[in-house]
């Protein structure tokens, strides 16, 4: 197998993410390489620690502004890591997640495996991907021949 992702762990509750390093770290191709309660924090450890997934846990008391402040600030750093967060309310989190640069929001109800497996696409995963005819860039428009 590949070298294993790196991934940052992201949660206000310390229990969770002991949990999570855990789990994580009892998988192959799988490499917790640090841990942040939120905000500042994970924009500090993400710089200093280079992971290539960065999951985020919202947590219950946690400020909704701290969790798209925070998604928006790894993106704007134009770190290399892709951010899922992991959420109760899917609802309440997809679009402002996905509009500040998280590659994904995933149910905290997630297997072990189904987060196994969005971790390992997500770091496969390239947002630059065009297809093929396609200009990046540049609108597509058709001509009609006539005859």
């Amino acid at each position: 197998m590949n070298e294993a992702v790196r991934v940052l762990l992201v949660d206000g509750n310390e229990a969770t993410r002991e949990e999570l390093n855990r789990m994580l770290g009892s998988q192959e191709g799988v490499t917790v390489v640090g841990e942040a309660r939120r905000g500042q924090e994970a924009l500090a450890a993400a710089k200093k620690l280079s992971p290539e997934v960065i999951l985020m846990l919202t947590d219950v008391g946690a400020p909704d502004r701290d969790i798209i402040d925070t998604t928006r600030a790894i993106t704007e750093a134009q770190l290399p890591a892709r951010l899922i967060i992991i959420t109760e309310n899917l609802t309440r989190y997809l679009v402002l997640a996905v509009k500040a640069g998280a590659a994904g929001v995933l149910s905290k109800n997630i297997s072990r495996d189904d987060l196994i497996a969005a971790i390992r696409e997500i770091h496969l995963w390239s947002p630059t991907a065009v297809p093929p005819g396609i200009t990046p860039g540049r609108p597509r428009h058709h001509t009609v021949n006539e005859a």
